[in-house]
């Protein structure tokens, strides 16, 4: 109750005006009241008073938020809807939780090792014709929600750190020193994005380096797990300064807005917290670097038409969009079309896709339809979990259209 009385003077900065009804994609969907930002706000004043018990509708109606942001960038009063459902997320945190997410959180996430791991075991699940096997026979159902959301697992191929023969050799006279931020997603699921930013920030006289860094700790945060996203954190901020870098970038916007945000985990006394807000000055997305580095005007490609999905943490946590369109517009042969509600989630939200599967999958159907509407045959977007899910969609949805990250669009131009 502590966390929750400290949040009710945040909460009671909501004037109700209904402003986040507009932009929230759950509440389009399920239109409840108690699915967007001034309903479960209601909510939890409700909790903080005692009139209501902090579980069951409550707790449902709190993670079923995709925390895209947009209700918190669109309120005239400036609550802090985010952070305020992460203090929520703390509170119902307070224990062990259940098993699965300490395995994870414990055991798997602080561990490069055995999260390669799951790389390998993916791979023999879908070589083996043991997925297709699960399929047939119905077991697969046993996962639960894990079931619905289990296509979005794309061709299993070696990590980021198995094909090193893939990348290029660092320049000679390097004009900036760069650290690559390798994301849990891009190592395990979507190396060749990896592969096609490193690759390109090296053609371009970049020094590029890529420690051995752990979990940014989004997927932690999620869950209200405080203590274990510092001691990720930490462990991070460490490798990360060492290395003296003028620039830290990854190919995940998301695992860059969490590497920005690490100094609201720590107290300001705490000796992390200035080492936090010195690593967050050096963090940059990977548009916005290219954009500082100018060499866009070279680029060209052949004739394609081309869309943008924005992701949620580049909308309101890197904020590089116009950055990164500028760059797609920039490529010579290349016809650029506005995505309506650009900036929408797409329904993916980290486990959201699998906690979630059926508004995952609405989420997912709006954001399809616009994408079709545009007539692109490309659509371009910065988080490998994005191109995951927009691959999904295309399929589920049957839109004829091809899922590429922004750094293979702009790496195969300079071939």
């Amino acid at each position: 109750m502590n966390e929750l009385r400290a949040i009710h003077e945040m909460v009671s900065k909501c004037a109700r005006c209904g402003d986040c009804q507009s932009v929230c994609p759950i509440y389009r969907e399920t239109k409840r009241e108690g699915s967007v930002a001034r309903g479960r706000l209601s909510l939890l004043r409700f909790v903080s008073e005692e009139e209501l018990p902090f579980d069951g509708e409550v707790k449902d109606r709190i993670y079923e938020c995709l925390m895209c942001g947009s209700c918190e960038a669109n309120c005239s009063s400036k609550v802090p809807v985010t952070d305020i459902l992460f203090a929520a997320k703390e509170a119902l945190a307070k224990g062990k939780g259940p098993l699965i997410q300490q395995l994870m959180f414990k055991h798997f996430l602080p561990y490069p090792g055995r999260l390669k791991l799951t790389n390998r075991l993916l791979k023999i699940y879908q070589n083996t014709g043991l997925r297709a096997l699960l399929r047939k026979s119905g077991i697969i159902n046993v996962l639960g929600p894990l079931a619905k959301a289990e296509d979005i697992i794309p061709q299993i191929t070696p990590t980021f750190r198995d094909q090193q023969g893939k990348m290029e050799k660092k320049p000679k006279n390097p004009k900036h020193k760069i650290g690559f931020f390798l994301g849990c997603a891009s190592n395990i699921l979507k190396p060749d994005q990896a592969i096609a930013a490193v690759n390109m920030l090296r053609k371009m006289g970049c020094q590029v380096e890529v420690p051995e860094t752990i979990c940014c700790g989004l997927p932690v945060v999620t869950y209200g797990r405080s203590e274990i996203i510092r001691e990720l954190a930490k462990k991070n901020i460490e490798i990360l300064l060492q290395g003296d870098y003028e620039y830290v970038v990854s190919d995940c916007v998301s695992c860059s807005s969490q590497l920005i945000h690490y100094p609201k985990f720590f107290n300001d006394d705490d000796p992390y917290y200035e080492k936090a807000l010195e690593l967050s000055s050096k963090v940059i997305d990977f548009a916005h670097l290219l954009s500082k580095i100018d060499q866009m005007k070279k680029l060209s490609n052949e004739k394609q038409t081309i869309t943008f999905h924005v992701p949620c943490h580049m909308a309101r946590g890197l904020k590089a969009v116009q950055e990164s369109k500028e760059i797609l517009k920039s490529i010579q042969g290349i016809k650029y079309v506005e995505l309506p509600d650009a900036d929408t989630c797409c329904g993916a939200a980290g486990s959201y896709l699998a906690t979630h599967p059926d508004l995952s999958k609405a989420v997912l159907r709006r954001k399809m339809e616009n994408i079709r509407a545009t007539g692109a045959n490309v659509v371009v977007t910065s988080c490998p979990m994005c191109v995951m899910q927009l691959e999904r969609g295309a399929k589920l949805f049957d839109v004829p259209v091809e899922v590429r990250h922004l750094a293979e669009i702009v790496s195969e131009t300079l071939k």
